[in-house]
């Protein structure tokens, strides 16, 4: 829910039941980007909602670099609509990617959406550079950020040699 359809009652209910295990979420996420070495980043909410938190284009590179390892968050991101059904089976929710670039361009790894009225548009999108690398496009304040973002990696794309 988080990843496809940038659920905040998800984020917010994750972080609700791991406070039932007894693990304060927002203070782990805080430890973790500290842990990343991402000095320009305070986490105040599960969702970043809370426009009174922040981040940097190069903290939040650096947190794609650790969550590369996990292939199951970039898959999940890369589903343009799931469906998910209540483990009973009496009720389904169909899920619609908010990343509006999935199936524009190609070989997106995976990606990330948000939005506040404080922060605009923002966006992080990995994309494979066949038999060569990833990169990753990070826009942040933005009013057109899927135009942006396209304009980035065309641009990359075109401007920077991979040897």
């Amino acid at each position: 829910l988080m990843l496809i359809e940038s659920s905040n009652d998800a984020a917010y209910a994750l972080r609700d039941y791991a406070g039932t295990q007894g693990i304060d979420l927002v203070k782990e996420m805080n430890v973790k980007a500290a842990s990343l070495g991402m000095r320009d980043t305070n986490v105040l909410d599960p969702a970043g909602l809370n426009d009174a938190g922040y981040s940097t284009a190069a903290d939040l590179v650096k947190a794609v670099k650790y969550a590369l390892q996990y292939d199951a968050l970039w898959s999940f991101s890369r589903e343009s609509s799931a469906t998910v059904t209540s483990t009973d089976g009496k009720v389904s929710h169909v899920l619609k990617s908010t990343n509006q670039l999935l199936g524009v361009l190609s070989d997106i790894v995976g990606g990330k959406t948000g939005y506040t009225d404080s922060a605009l548009g923002c966006m992080i999108l990995i994309v494979d550079i066949p038999g060569q690398d990833r990169m990753i496009g990070v826009i942040l304040g933005s009013h057109r950020r899927f135009d942006d973002m396209k304009n980035l990696i065309s641009w990359a794309k075109r401007v920077y040699s991979w040897q």
